[in-house]
């Protein structure tokens, strides 16, 4: 039976320096604001709401005249529904957990990301790349879903590069549901499944679609709206033709939006370069879906820098990640998944270490 791999000490060193240095920071603001500085921003504001009754049929939104927002919000139930599981189901303490999980998200990615590339071959410590995502960081000061999806996609990556598929598919279910965004990492492996002709691989990985259909079916029966189909202004025009949303922000000569522009060209470009150098893992194919999700961010997104910093956030984690997947690997990995894999990134790796062994018995 294959031993478990270890978690590298440099994934806990990583993880602990940056939930230090969030946790001095939240005690900070919340010595000079409250809980409430977590929640000064819409989508958290939104968060919050969804958090005090996620199963309720909005009184939330009707009270400060958002009802209209309701199906949205509620569609991306997973980071609320943890506050509210983590506050015992009372309303009035819901204020904390959210806050929580978002800032413990964050601290996990540079740790989840050692872990990977230390399945990989590669240095460990190169994860503390992704800090540099600015997208990440900002996402401290408020509640968002974001560092929670990234968090559990490298999670399930990890689990689906150690063999343990049924708890890598559990996984991206719940990132699903967290952000529906997360669904894009199915993508390379749903190809691959085609190619083979695996059916099984196919259904295996539709189910982790399901728990998601399943939500948007209560929400539309609860609310009157699909949450990807609600007519509300956050939504409306958040995806675009690709370019096509920079485009009209630069027509519209929108504040902020050079720096939108060279961010986006700069999330290409490590996408690319990380798709090229780490070929044949997960992790340099999701970086490359995720960037072209960064192109094809609509006008509502792009002429809000912050927001667009944000979603782009995945696409430069798992960029950084591939990029280091070679510059800092000890041996060149050519990884060939399962058959039945999900979204694995590791697969690979003994046959790898197998044939490094054999080479140094011969010499």
């Amino acid at each position: 039976m294959r031993a478990a791999r270890p978690v590298p000490p440099a994934a806990w060193m990583l993880s602990g320096a940056v939930a230090v240095g969030l946790a001095v920071l939240g005690v900070r603001s919340i010595a000079a604001h409250g809980s409430s500085a977590f929640y000064a921003q819409s989508d958290a504001f939104f968060f919050r709401i969804c958090a005090r009754a996620p199963l309720g049929p909005g009184r939330g939104f009707a009270a400060v005249g958002q009802l209209s927002e309701a199906p949205y919000r509620y569609g991306r139930i997973g980071l609320p529904l943890l506050g509210w599981l983590l506050a015992l189901g009372r309303p009035a303490w819901v204020g904390w957990p959210p806050a929580v999980v978002s800032l413990g998200a964050i601290a996990a990615v540079p740790g989840l990301g050692a872990v990977v590339l230390s399945d990989l071959g590669a240095a460990p410590i190169a994860a503390a790349g992704v800090l540099l995502a600015p997208g990440l960081l900002f996402s401290s000061q408020h509640v968002y879903a974001d560092p929670l999806a990234i968090a559990l996609l490298l999670l399930a990556c990890v689990l689906d590069g150690r063999g343990k598929r049924a708890g890598a598919l559990t996984v991206v279910a719940g990132a699903i549901l967290v952000k529906e965004i997360a669904a894009l990492a199915l993508i390379p492996w749903f190809w691959q499944a085609i190619k083979r002709r695996d059916r099984d691989a196919c259904f295996s990985a539709a189910a982790a679609l399901v728990p998601y259909v399943i939500w948007s079916v209560w929400i539309r029966a609860r609310l009157g709206e699909f949450p990807f189909l609600a007519h509300t202004y956050s939504r409306t025009g958040a995806l675009a033709l690709p370019f096509a949303g920079i485009a009209k922000a630069m027509s519209a000569h929108t504040p902020g939006v050079g720096a939108m522009v060279v961010l986006t060209a700069v999330t290409v470009v490590l996408g690319a370069v990380a798709g090229r150098t780490a070929r044949g893992t997960r992790i340099g194919q999701l970086a490359i879906v995720y960037a072209v999700l960064t192109v094809c961010l609509g006008m509502n997104t792009v002429a809000y820098p912050l927001e667009c910093e944000r979603v782009m956030a995945v696409a430069q984690v798992f960029a950084v990640l591939g990029i280091a997947v070679t510059v800092s690997g000890r041996r060149r990995h050519t990884v060939v998944s399962s058959p039945r894999s999900a979204v694995g990134v590791g697969a690979g790796r003994d046959a790898a270490d197998h044939g490094l062994s054999a080479r140094e018995h011969a010499l």
